[in-house]
């Protein structure tokens, strides 16, 4: 399932390349934010190394004597850090944002254009509120990953990197007890990334379920009423529910569980740092300023990863919806146009079938039918339900390919000419109504 998680982020990867130059700005805006951010723990240090040490201060080094100047520098510092940090953060929000409604939009008009493409009997076999839920539910999902996700993963990498190498500056041995939680914090965030993602995959397709069938549902609306089966279709969806609810829980449970267990984690690289870092102290071994850096500097360093479970937990869950919506993408599109298709302005020939074969899966319709309609003549076909009279017409307009035969429009085989000259040229008024979304203005 990992796998099938990396195969799925590199797809989106892959999706998101003419969105590449904005990717670069937007990390680039996380990774000045979280330098900023760090920066206010270092000014403590200096700080109490300044009413420590006073003239013998770093700042006292860098040519500030007087207490006030010194006091100033120290402010004027803050100020800027603060600000530049807000301004980024502001910077950072909108260009990530700004990038996953962009995606998400793309991503959205793309993959319904291929459902529409897609021939009739891949319908067939789908649930409607499933392909509903994939282009609505499964997209905002990553939506919201790309708000979010990859901004706090670019952070936490920065942050993890830099306060290392101020750890590994100040003290080695300090900055080794301060990093020993961490793989095995990866390790426990790798272990819960590994099982979170099929329970998961679980919880989107247990929500396609329900929507498929309360949508289903609500258009036949008329038959529940008619056959009084709304206890039964309360139990069906009540049934489906559950599954959904039960799918939730099973994620819930593993993915609560992972907080409390790096805070352990935490807890041991802060206790490290001030017991050995106390001792050093106070053996003169690093300055009391650097000590209060390290101090403070560990939580950062370390309280970050108690946000993999936020960040996992996000992730898992838009891989999951990432591979339903690639594979929906992915779908062959079995009729189309072939390369040397043509262009038809108006369709005034013959039209012929000529040893037509076509059945439903097993249920064979037309064995070898032939006939000639000739143009500009009116005729009308008609049988009992079933024998084919709308099948007819679905062939002609390449709704379905033929088994075996073919259907010639003068001298051109249908499957020569464009879908769209073709459909275009032939009015269906299909049995089926269908209302679309709107008004008449």
């Amino acid at each position: 399932m990992k796998k099938n998680s990396i195969k799925s982020f590199r797809q989106l990867v892959s999706y998101a390349k003419p969105w590449r130059f904005k990717i670069i700005i937007a990390s680039i805006y996380s990774i000045v934010n979280k330098l900023f951010d760090i920066m206010p723990e270092i000014l403590i240090g200096f700080a109490v190394d300044l009413v420590v040490k006073r003239q013998d201060s770093f700042i006292a080094s860098l040519g500030f004597t007087s207490v006030e100047s010194q006091i100033s520098i120290l402010a004027i510092c803050t100020f800027f850090i603060w600000a530049f940090e807000s301004l980024f953060q502001y910077l950072y929000s909108i260009a990530w944002r700004n990038l996953a409604q962009s995606l998400e939009h793309e991503i959205r008009i793309d993959a319904y254009s291929h459902v529409q493409n897609l021939n009739i009997k891949w319908f067939e076999n789908q649930k409607t509120g499933n392909v509903t839920a994939i282009l609505n539910d499964d997209i905002n999902q990553l939506e919201r990953f790309l708000d979010n996700g990859a901004n706090d993963i670019i952070q936490i990498i920065v942050s993890t990197v830099t306060i290392g190498a101020v750890f590994f500056y100040i003290s080695p041995i300090i900055a080794a007890v301060a990093v020993l939680p961490v793989p095995i914090i990866l390790f426990v965030a790798s272990f819960f990334q590994k099982n979170l993602e099929p329970r998961y995959l679980s919880v989107r397709n247990a929500a396609g379920s329900l929507s498929s069938t309360i949508f289903n549902n609500l258009l036949g609306i008329m038959t529940i009423k008619s056959f009084t089966s709304e206890k039964l279709e309360t139990q069906r969806i009540s049934k489906l529910s559950k599954e959904y609810q039960l799918a939730n829980k099973d994620a819930i449970k593993l993915s609560s569980a992972f907080v409390p267990v790096v805070r352990m984690g935490v807890l041991s690289g802060f206790l490290g740092t001030m017991v050995l870092g106390g001792f050093m102290a106070f053996s003169g071994a690093i300055a009391v300023g650097s000590f209060s850096v390290l101090l403070f500097l560990t939580q950062r360093f370390l309280w970050p990863f108690t946000r993999l479970g936020e960040i996992i937990d996000l992730f898992a869950r838009s891989m999951a919806s990432t591979k339903r919506i690639m594979d929906l993408i992915h779908t062959p599109i079995e009729i189309k146009d072939s390369k040397n298709s043509i262009t038809l302005d108006s369709l005034s020939d013959d039209i012929i079938f000529e040893n037509v074969s076509f059945g439903y899966n097993d249920d064979l319709v037309f064995d070898n039918l032939s006939f000639r309609i000739s143009s500009n003549s009116l005729i009308g076909i008609v049988g009992k339900t079933g024998v084919g009279k709308t099948t007819l017409i679905k062939l002609l307009l390449r709704l379905y390919d033929l088994q075996t035969g073919s259907i010639n429009i003068g001298k051109n085989n249908i499957n020569d000419i464009t879908l769209k000259s073709l459909r275009e040229n032939i009015a269906l008024v299909s049995q089926e109504t269908f209302l679309f979304d709107g008004t008449i203005s």
